[in-house]
């Protein structure tokens, strides 16, 4: 006989109780804060290392309808550096940086404490 969905928390399914559960939640804000930092800073680098390659990706996709101007990923990494320099793979780069620090670290910051 189906009796229905039975939701338990996952401190109980580690073996502990509901009592444990609340005192997990009473965490130091040093512990808190280290992860929230971790998060940011491993978000952050995370773009900044792959982000070239993301620009240079765009540029092959947009330029991919126009036959006479298409580049592959070599040409397009040479025309960007002989054009604009490094700072041309990291044009807009910021923004993305600073939502995938927030991101990460609130997902750092909630690993740590379920």
């Amino acid at each position: 006989k189906f009796r229905g969905l039975h939701f338990v928390p996952a401190i109980q399914l580690r073996g502990g109780t509901s009592e444990t559960s609340s005192m997990k939640l009473s965490v130091d804000a040093s512990t808190a804060m280290a992860s929230l930092l971790a998060g940011s800073i491993g978000g952050a680098i995370g773009v900044g290392a792959s982000y070239p390659f993301d620009t240079l990706s765009t540029k092959a996709q947009v330029s991919t309808g126009r036959e006479e101007n298409h580049l592959g990923f070599g040409r397009n990494f040479i025309k960007i550096w002989k054009s604009e320099g490094i700072g041309g793979f990291f044009d807009g780069v910021l923004i993305t940086m600073i939502g995938q620090a927030i991101i990460k670290a609130i997902q750092f910051a909630t690993n740590e404490f379920t």
